[in-house]
């Protein structure tokens, strides 16, 4: 069985693309990629790689021949464009006799979330619904990648100002989503499913202030933030307003209780857990 991998270069996707490789042989996987270059090393481990462009059909057509297990991974286009690469991919996709799509979008996706990128996600996970082919939904926690990696800006500002209020979320490792994917994309049985992918605890902002302050031995403090304070702090490190604005609805999204899910997937999954923040925050420092 081909399982193909469209977004294979990209962060998530390559760490997939290796999980994979942990489970399957090279010569049952697909890497699919707008710059082929960039995946050479897997194709010399014997990976077939192909370009795929969602803003190309013609590619798609000839990418997707030959696989039945499919996981299109959104790219980073705002929702109208990635509406119309989403039918780009499904239309392709049933052209090519593909028989199971996958695809992640978000923890608490539904049309009365605030994100901005909700309208292409609820979009996105429709497309599946109404492809007429076997589908898997892998909704992600927010990245705890992304939190650690700000660490020496927090510890600068003495707060994290996640605009989220009381609300929770399951900050997730990348790494362990990719994890749990390939396993799913390994496994059988998955198809209906919607599957949360987020790490081993509901955390608050102030949970996270916590953890900070004990991974660093600083003074991290608590302070309840509001859109435009977030929006600020990004702003003063360079971040455009567009861009923090736009990540400013996701933590509204969380003060909205809506990112809040069940727990222990992707341990049921793979047979380990996901590393919690604190792992991650702990190897950070001493990563140094």
């Amino acid at each position: 069985m081909k399982i193909g991998i469209v977004g294979a270069s990209g962060k998530l996707g390559s760490l997939v693309l290796d999980h994979l490789l942990e489970l399957v042989p090279a010569e049952d996987i697909v890497a699919m990629t707008r710059s082929v270059d960039k995946l050479a090393a897997y194709a010399e481990r014997g990976v077939d790689v192909r370009e795929a462009d969602y803003d190309k059909p013609e590619t798609l057509d000839a990418a997707f021949t030959g696989v039945e297990k499919l996981l299109i991974i959104p790219s980073m286009a705002m929702p109208a464009e990635c509406r119309e690469q989403f039918d780009n991919a499904v239309s392709a996709a049933r052209a090519a006799g593909v028989k199971h799509l996958l695809t992640f979008t978000m923890s608490g996706t539904s049309p009365n979330n605030p994100f901005v990128m909700t309208a292409a996600l609820v979009y996105a996970e429709m497309a599946l619904f109404q492809s007429r082919l076997a589908w898997t939904i892998m909704r992600n926690g927010p990245y705890a990648d992304e939190f650690v990696d700000w660490l020496p800006s927090i510890v600068e500002i003495g707060t994290v100002p996640y605009p989220t209020g009381t609300g929770k979320a399951g900050y997730v490792a990348r790494d362990d989503i990719a994890r749990a994917a390939a396993a799913i994309l390994e496994g059988e049985g998955h198809e209906g499913k919607i599957h949360n992918l987020v790490g081993p605890e509901m955390l608050t902002t102030e949970n996270l202030c916590s953890l900070v302050a004990e991974a660093t031995g600083e003074d991290i403090i608590y302070v309840p933030a509001e859109p435009g304070d977030y929006v600020q702090v990004c702003m003063d490190e360079g971040v455009s307003e567009e861009s923090a604005s736009l990540l400013a609805t996701m933590y509204i999204s969380i003060a909205q209780r809506l990112m809040e899910v069940p727990l222990g997937t992707i341990e049921r999954l793979t047979g380990t857990p996901p590393k919690s923040v604190r792992e991650l925050l702990a190897a950070r420092v001493a990563a140094g």
